[in-house]
């Protein structure tokens, strides 16, 4: 991500949260719990300027009402606004799920062999309990902040309207800050953003709890445990098993 870039979407941030934080009485007192939207993608996102490549690491759980229907560890790898590999790893380190996005074309491993998709198409994982989800907001959705982001509007200043990568979300800012969370209207799809970690000089939401009320009662919990930037990518990810 380009220095001159990010400076100039954390200047609009920066300037849109002054106005809006003044304008509605918010006084956030504990700082260290921020992760109001406009702050996260503005100064929190400072320790991407420099960034090219993302490297997470953490622990999933997908969720069908209270039981916990699958639980491992995943990685993804994030190589440019359209690049993307994302592998969940079950008990005993075996892949459980493999997507890999190549410009328009996504491609997702499960134990129904491979799937091959374009953009506005989705995807169900039968034995997750999730459906009706496209595969190209799973980057956007785990880690917003490494994508290009412009804020389309606001209006009481306790919701935003956000382009992420080029899809419109809407937010709530939630207990005075402490928390946000991100929907994605045609899909229905609701991410939360909790547990802020700080970064050099930046912040990010350590923990992303994502649902759709419109397919089912399943929710994905993510906790990212390790961040790599400009970590060097295996060529492996990107090809078909």
């Amino acid at each position: 991500m380009a220095g001159a870039l990010a400076d100039k979407y954390r200047l609009l941030f920066l300037a849109a949260a002054t106005a809006l934080i003044s304008s509605c009485g918010i006084f956030i007192v504990d700082k260290s719990n921020n992760l109001n939207p406009i702050l996260v993608f503005g100064d929190g996102a400072s320790f991407l300027d420099n960034a090219s490549t993302l490297a997470i690491r953490g622990r999933i759980e997908f969720k069908e009402g209270r039981a916990i229907t699958q639980s491992g560890s995943f990685q993804l790898f994030l190589n440019g606004p359209d690049s993307a590999s994302f592998l969940i790893e079950g008990p005993f380190g075996a892949d459980a799920f493999k997507m890999v996005i190549l410009g328009d074309a996504a491609n997702i491993l499960t134990n129904e062999g491979w799937t091959h998709l374009t953009r506005g198409q989705s995807i169900g994982v039968a034995e997750y309990g999730i459906s009706n989800i496209s595969p190209f907001l799973i980057g956007p959705v785990i880690f917003p902040q490494y994508y290009p982001v412009d804020v389309a509007g606001d209006d009481d200043g306790r919701k935003v309207q956000l382009r992420i990568n080029g899809t419109g979300f809407s937010s709530r800012i939630m207990n005075y800050g402490g928390y946000f969370n991100l929907i994605e209207p045609r899909t229905g799809l609701i991410s939360e953003y909790t547990n802020r970690k700080n970064l050099d000089s930046g912040f990010y939401p350590a923990r992303v709890e994502i649902l759709n009320p419109q397919s089912g009662n399943w929710r994905i919990i993510l906790e990212i445990t390790r961040l790599k930037i400009n970590a060097e990518i295996p060529p492996a990810v990107w090809a078909p098993d």
